[in-house]
C-alpha cells in the first residue's frame, strides 16, 4: 500500500510538472513608476520648452530631445554641446558651485529675455545695461539702479516675491511652478 501511494504521488508530481511547463508564464510584476530627474540648470519652462544655462560655458539654451545632459547628485544638467558635457563630467562639483541662473524671468523669445523687476515688479527687457545682482546662485534683475540697493537690504523678501511671479500659464521659474495669473474684467 505504501508503494502504491508513493507511485501515485510520484505520478502526480510528474503530471503537475509537465502542466506547469506548458502553462503560460505569469505576467511580469508591474514596474514602479519612474520618477523624472529634477533639472539642475533649467531656469524657465514655457511653451517653447525648458530654458537652461549651460554650467560650463554659460550659454543659454532651449533643451531638446537630443540635448547632451549629465545626471549629478540627483539632478540633470543640460549642455550646448558634447564638449561642455565632457568638461562638466570631469569637474562637476566645480561647475555646479559656480553656476548662476536667471531668477525672475517672465519670458524668453529668441535672445530676448523679459523679467519682472525683483523689487518694483516692473517688466524689463534685459540687455547688457540691465542692473542685476546674484544672491544664493540666482541672478535677480532690476528695472533701475535704485532697486538693487533695496534688494540688498532684505533679499529674502524679494526672492519670495520673485518666486510668485504670475506667468499666466503656470510656467516654472528655477524649477518652481509659479501660480497661474488671474484675469480680472
Amino acid at each position: 500500500m505504501i508503494k502504491k501511494t508513493l507511485l501515485i504521488l510520484a505520478g502526480l508530481a510528474v503530471a503537475s510538472y509537465s502542466f506547469a511547463a506548458d502553462a503560460p508564464a505569469a505576467p511580469a510584476p508591474v514596474a514602479a513608476a519612474i520618477t523624472a530627474v529634477p533639472d539642475g540648470n533649467v531656469f524657465l519652462t514655457d511653451k517653447d520648452g525648458k530654458h537652461a544655462v549651460d554650467p560650463v560655458c554659460g550659454m543659454q539654451i532651449v533643451v531638446g530631445d537630443k540635448s547632451p545632459h549629465a545626471d549629478q547628485n540627483g539632478k540633470r544638467y543640460y549642455f550646448c554641446s558634447d564638449g561642455c558635457d565632457k568638461a562638466f563630467n570631469a569637474k562637476a562639483a566645480e561647475y555646479i558651485g559656480k553656476m548662476v541662473l536667471p531668477a525672475n524671468v517672465l519670458a524668453v523669445s529668441g535672445k530676448k529675455m523679459t523679467v519682472k523687476c525683483a523689487v518694483s515688479g516692473e517688466k524689463v527687457v534685459v540687455d547688457d545695461k540691465t542692473p542685476h545682482q546674484v544672491y544664493k546662485g540666482d541672478d535677480y534683475f532690476f528695472c533701475c539702479n535704485k532697486c538693487p540697493k533695496a534688494f540688498a537690504k532684505d533679499p529674502e523678501k524679494y526672492c519670495i516675491a520673485s518666486a510668485k511671479v504670475p506667468h499666466g500659464d503656470g510656467t516654472k521659474v528655477n524649477g518652481m511652478k509659479t501660480p497661474t495669473a488671474k484675469t480680472t474684467k
